[in-house]
């Protein structure tokens, strides 16, 4: 079951200058930074209440996101949805008019599996994100 928004997934250019600015504007601590260099990917999560703000900077430059991000600047890439049993709701999004992208839930940057779907009512990729 789909049990809310886990958190809202945002590319930067400059990981470290971004959420610097960002603590300081909004006054909350800054998180540490993690590098997954197996991918190419920095991230660091801003917990706001049940929801999170997770900033990614992507160092591939051959990758879409880094392009987009040198080409447009910072932009939102996703928004994730808890899953209490991923495979099962996948399936039960599939069988109500959603894509998966990809062909099995994979661990995400941080771990828990994810899955990405294409939703057609509100024509967006979303990530459900296991619990």
């Amino acid at each position: 079951m789909i049990e809310g928004i886990d958190h809202i997934g945002v590319f930067v250019a400059d990981l470290g200058q971004s959420l610097h600015a960002f603590c300081q504007n909004y006054g909350v601590a800054e998180p540490p930074i993690v590098d997954v260099p197996a991918r190419r990917k920095k991230y660091a999560v801003l917990k706001f209440g049940d929801c999170s703000l997770e900033l990614l900077e992507d160092y591939d430059p051959d990758s879409p996101f880094n392009q987009r991000v040198c080409k447009e600047g910072s932009f939102i890439h996703h928004f994730a949805l808890r899953a209490t049993d991923i495979r099962n709701d996948i399936s039960f999004l599939e069988g109500h008019g959603c894509e998966k992208i990809g062909l099995e839930p994979k661990p995400g940057l941080r771990g828990p599996l994810i899955q990405f779907i294409k939703d057609k009512a509100l024509a967006l990729e979303i990530e459900i994100t296991q619990l």
